[in-house]
């Protein structure tokens, strides 16, 4: 083989986003629904926020109990939601988690849309109610949306390899879309001078037209398959006291799951209020035009992008766990370097490491999730990903509302004003504080349940296999001696590790895939 020929084999290795399995359009539309609920994300969590602060003139911490009192609706919410959508049926005519997802996309948008006319005259607590209110509308149905959304694309895209693919493509559409969602507050609220409230509220309308579109074009194109229903499908069990204890009890015994939750929970969890603090930093802190900010904004991700494919080819062959950990060094590197920042240049240096360590820990951290529902369901015979919702959720919640408080508390302790104008120089560090400081601190505890984690590359690639053959039926499998399993499950349909082990101990470090034949290429067509 020359030597031309030997780079190009490592291109397609390192950078193809096709088969096997799912078709690159496949994945593409695959991955658009959880972006699409990104976008949407983007402007509520984090643009709306400046907005409100900035344009409307809702009081910092007013805003931050908003969010507060949100996030406690999302934790009681999503249990009964999760239950839900795993015990209800798969529908000839209407499906199961694609039709959820239909019903909730028009709540959504019209809340979205909703939020940008509260009025400053109504008074604090007018626009306090007005955004709580829009809030709890758009989350019952977002929740509905997006773990039917998760759900379904688990299912659809069953392989380790598949799920970190649909990942790195999502993250392209995501950064994509975002940039427009960005772009205007960036453009219009970061600067000298004021911003005329109906020119900012026109051109953000017309980003929820955009999201309108990413919306539309998944819950159009993609098909229910009875076939993905047909095994390990919660709703078979009746729904009961015990048989909940039972489910319940399978998922919180697991080592992963804890290892998992108190790792998300540290890690980049300041992240959850990124847009929002980088916007007071290129305002405040080094003072940047709005043309600046966007260079900030973007060039990193553009560097992301030209090597994105890598990233999750770094997921396949090392694994989620090692991934995890390559990411910690640039992360805290480029918070030290913002830290001291005192011209957008030097934040346009920082955010380049801050941008590639994320997307390492963002890739490697949907995989990670996905791969302990497969564990849990290797063990049960049954597969519960809304039950795994409404767990984190119920555990996650106040985690979330947290990063807010400690922002816009950090920031108003240092003497923040609202409004815009000049802050004075103890603002403008507890601004350095908020951004930086506690990024870093975050990421550092992370490290213990990262240790702690008890996965490794071959473990997820039985994991992978397994998954496929409960999806597609290439394995055949017997139940595992001594694993409990849940009630109404017959042991010939349960799940074992052992059984798949002869498919994946061919696998190596150097991104080969299981492998698939003709069958398994016709049944994930989409269409």
């Amino acid at each position: 083989m020359s030597t031309t020929e030997a780079k190009q084999g490592w291109f397609r290795s390192h950078f193809s986003l096709g088969g096997p399995g799912l078709s690159f359009r496949d994945k593409l539309v695959v991955s658009l629904p959880l972006q699409a609920l990104s976008l949407s994300n983007v402007l509520i969590h984090n643009v709306y926020i400046k907005v409100y602060t900035d344009v409307i003139g809702l009081d910092a911490v007013m805003v931050s109990y908003v969010y507060f009192i949100f996030n406690i609706w999302n934790m009681l919410n999503d249990p009964f939601i999760g239950i839900f959508l795993d015990k209800m049926k798969y529908r000839k005519h209407r499906g199961k988690f694609l039709y959820v997802m239909r019903v909730s996309v028009p709540f959504m948008v019209v809340m979205v849309a909703m939020m940008l006319f509260a009025q400053a005259d109504w008074g604090q607590w007018g626009m306090f109610w007005w955004l709580l209110v829009a809030l709890f509308i758009f989350d019952t149905a977002g929740t509905f949306f997006s773990i039917s959304a998760g759900c379904y694309q688990m299912l659809i895209a069953p392989t380790k390899a598949e799920r970190a693919d649909i990942s790195v493509i999502g993250g392209y559409v995501s950064n994509i879309v975002s940039f427009f969602a960005s772009l205007i507050p960036t453009l219009l609220l970061v600067g000298e001078g004021t911003v005329d409230r109906t020119f900012l509220t026109t051109c953000l309308l017309g980003v929820v037209v955009l999201n309108t579109i990413l919306y539309i074009i998944p819950i159009v194109l993609l098909k229910d398959k009875k076939e993905l229903y047909e095994v390990g499908d919660s709703s078979a069990i009746d729904f009961n006291p015990e048989t909940l204890w039972t489910d319940v009890k399978s998922i919180i015994t697991m080592r992963s799951f804890w290892c998992t939750f108190f790792y998300s929970a540290t890690s980049l969890a300041p992240m959850a209020v990124y847009y929002n603090a980088f916007l007071y930093y290129m305002d405040y802190v080094v003072k940047a035009e709005g043309w600046q900010a966007t260079v900030v904004d973007t060039l990193p991700m553009l560097c992301v992008f030209a090597v994105y494919p890598l990233i999750g080819s770094m997921v396949k062959s090392q694994g989620t766990k090692m991934s995890m950990a390559y990411c910690i060094a640039p992360y805290i590197i480029g918070f030290v370097i913002l830290y001291f920042a005192d011209s957008w240049l030097w934040a346009l240096v920082a955010y380049i490491p801050i941008m590639g360590g994320k997307y390492i820990h963002d890739t490697a951290m949907q995989v990670l999730n996905q791969a302990i529902i497969d564990e849990n369901e290797m063990k049960t015979g049954v597969r519960k990903a809304g039950l795994f919702s409404a767990v984190r959720a119920i555990l996650n919640a106040p985690f979330g509302g947290i990063q807010l408080i400690i922002f816009t508390n950090i920031i108003e302790a240092y003497g923040f004003k609202s409004g815009g104008g000049e802050q004075t120089e103890s603002a403008i560090e507890g601004i350095r504080i908020a951004t930086c400081g506690v990024p870093i601190l975050f990421i550092l505890v992370s490290i213990i349940p990262l240790v702690l984690l008890p996965y490794t590359q071959k473990k997820e690639l039985e994991l992978s296999a397994y998954s496929e053959s409960r999806r597609h039926g290439d394995v055949t499998l017997e139940a595992a001696e001594g694993e409990p399993l849940s009630p109404g499950i017959a042991t010939d349909s349960a799940a074992t590790a052992t059984a798949v082990l002869d498919r994946t101990s061919t696998e190596t470090a150097d991104n080969e895939q299981p492998r698939h034949d003709s069958t398994r290429e016709e049944d994930t067509k989409l269409e």
